[in-house]
């Protein structure tokens, strides 16, 4: 329950300040996603994306090059961060606790995992793996990710991926128990396609629960279980992919020799969708940013459905009763302000049409939050959610589950 001070603010001065202006294998499957669209246009000159990971906590991609390079990539290409470590071969990256201010660098020469620290910027220990991977200076570490357990030690284990012979090595790194142990715990190896080598890159899918890798050579993506088995393989567009990252539906993949990053929509198909999804979880009072949602078709959310996007300062239960469904929003300041400024002031695109088109990427709003918003917000969390109705009489149909933004100073 909200406190009446904050009770006051939401109904009052908040709604007024954000409506202020503001400034060639048989089983190998063609390829599902859409045709993509580049959103690497804000990295550095040069920079050969060599490996991607999704930071679920931050919203973000990091990247990396094998120039020894890392850098933050915003859902909308913007580059805020970046770090430059000197001269060390990084070739892929991924995240084991997103609560924690750690991601990790796969390093090839000497193949090792290095722990990074985001807020100051450096490595913090090396995990090294010269006693059982490749001694060959240029065909070993291509690519890591962290598979979570939350039964297991360490919360999980590093899958890391060999180009020499396209192996995949599973080890578990002292990274709960410890903070300064450097030594890592050989769990064994696999190769998932035998005789195909130039393994590149590896990321966790959480919503399929399995491994995605990528074959530069052979130019294709697989899933693979957690036991090793392929999956499910698919054609992958272009050359030289080096790096992958999964969010929800949207597939990431890096291409060193072009410098970019494409995102594929409705990978591998439109039901993997989450019907709604946000490019960031928190947003700045002192200095605003734009919030934007992508609205997918889903087995719950139909294609070509009207939609409105409506929030709520005052959580998500109970909710409102729906025709055989549940509204995860509560009634209150902030809802009636986004159901009464659909598509107007701070809120772009929060009513229309979902595509039946099933070629087409998702819908897209945005909430533009302006800078200068009074400090004592800070804390409040709303909740936003996609309401889908019949096209022709607006009947409710379905509602989304909602996701939440919370204002940080």
């Amino acid at each position: 329950m909200l406190s009446p001070v904050r009770s006051a603010l939401l109904s009052t001065s908040f709604v007024l300040a954000l409506l202020a202006p503001r400034g060639s294998d048989a089983a190998i499957l063609p390829f599902p996603g859409s045709a993509g669209a580049d959103v690497g246009s804000g990295l550095p000159a040069q920079f050969e994306t060599s490996g991607l990971c999704w930071h679920d906590r931050l919203q973000c991609l990091f990247a990396v090059s094998d120039d020894g390079r890392v850098v933050r990539v915003e859902a909308d290409g913007s580059l805020p961060q970046s770090w430059s470590l000197g001269n060390l071969d990084l070739e892929d990256i991924t995240v084991a606790d997103p609560d924690s201010d750690f991601v990790y660098l796969g390093i090839e020469q000497p193949d090792s995992i290095a722990e990074f620290r985001l807020s100051t910027g450096s490595i913090t220990r090396t995990f090294a793996f010269g006693a059982w991977m490749s001694p060959l200076s240029s065909d070993g570490v291509e690519g890591i990710t962290f598979v979570p357990d939350e039964n297991a030690a360490e919360g999980g284990e590093f899958w890391v991926a060999q180009q020499l012979d396209g192996r995949i090595f599973r080890f578990r790194l002292p990274i709960a128990s410890s903070s300064t142990s450097t030594t890592p715990i050989f769990l064994g190896s696999f190769v998932p396609v035998p005789g195909r080598v130039d393994l590149s890159g590896l990321a966790f899918d959480p919503v399929a629960d399995c491994v995605v890798a990528i074959w530069d050579g052979a130019n294709v993506i697989a899933r693979i279980s957690r036991a090793g088995a392929v999956l499910t393989e698919w054609q992958l567009p272009g050359n030289d992919q080096e790096g992958v990252a999964v969010r929800g539906c949207e597939l990431f993949v890096g291409y060193d020799s072009s410098f970019t990053i494409w995102k594929h929509d409705a990978f591998p198909t439109r039901a993997a969708c989450s019907a709604i999804s946000a490019d960031q979880a928190r947003v700045s009072l002192a200095n605003g940013g734009v919030v934007q949602f992508a609205l997918h078709a889903t087995q719950g959310i139909p294609s070509g459905a009207a939609y409105a996007l409506i929030g709520s300062a005052s959580g998500t239960t109970p909710g409102l009763p729906g025709p055989g469904f549940t509204i995860p929003l509560q009634p209150d300041g902030y809802f009636a302000l986004t159901l009464q400024s659909l598509n107007a002031g701070p809120f772009v695109g929060t009513s229309g049409q979902i595509s039946a088109n099933a070629g087409v990427g998702p819908a897209f709003a945005q909430i533009v939050v302006p800078a200068g918003l009074p400090p004592a917000f800070a804390g409040i969390t709303v909740h936003h959610a996609l309401l889908a109705a019949d096209p022709s009489t607006l009947a409710l149909v379905a509602a989304s589950d909602a996701v939440a933004l919370t204002f940080v100073p």
